[in-house]
């Protein structure tokens, strides 16, 4: 049995294909996460202009989803965390003709990455950031409590290993 990010690669495979140092989509978060794939896909039409997912990822409690364009320019981004939350700095590289596209793309990522700051990781429900151990997470009541009580299970089960 797939489990659902094998069956987006499949739905969107030149996402996929490109080099890549990690991709991992917690179960709470794929919903959104398919849903701004097919928003993405809209938007590029026929020409997927090299699109693909460089890296997602889990950091600070929230998802960070790094991508490639060809056409667009390098950029640099810092996510910086202090006692009033996270700060994140996106240096820009040179403007070039598919800027404009790729601001839309950022807007469309930076949109479904800031609901991961108020949707469980596990099960999507809304969450608030447990700061146990000094690891940050975004969980449920229910998922908050497992974690304090030592009882949260692997946020990557056995299903979506090997297969």
């Amino acid at each position: 049995m797939k489990n659902q990010l094998q069956l987006l690669q499949e739905k969107f495979p030149y996402m996929f294909n490109g080099d890549h140092i990690g991709i991992d989509v917690a179960p709470g978060w794929m919903p959104g996460f398919q849903k701004l794939c097919e928003k993405i896909d809209q938007l590029l039409g026929d020409d997927k202009r090299d699109f693909y997912w460089r890296q997602c990822k889990e950091k600070f409690g929230s998802a960070r989803w790094y991508w490639k364009m060809k056409g667009r320019p390098t950029e640099i981004r810092i996510d910086l965390i202090s006692e009033s939350g996270v700060i994140e700095t996106i240096a820009k590289g040179k403007r070039s003709a598919e800027s404009d596209l790729s601001e839309k793309i950022r807007a469309l990522i930076q949109e479904a990455e800031a609901h991961t700051e108020h949707a469980c990781i596990y099960c999507g429900e809304p969450g608030t950031l447990n700061k146990k151990d000094g690891y940050l997470l975004v969980l449920c009541e229910e998922h908050s409590r497992q974690r304090n009580a030592g009882t949260l299970p692997s946020i990557w089960s056995d299903e979506d290993e090997g297969e």
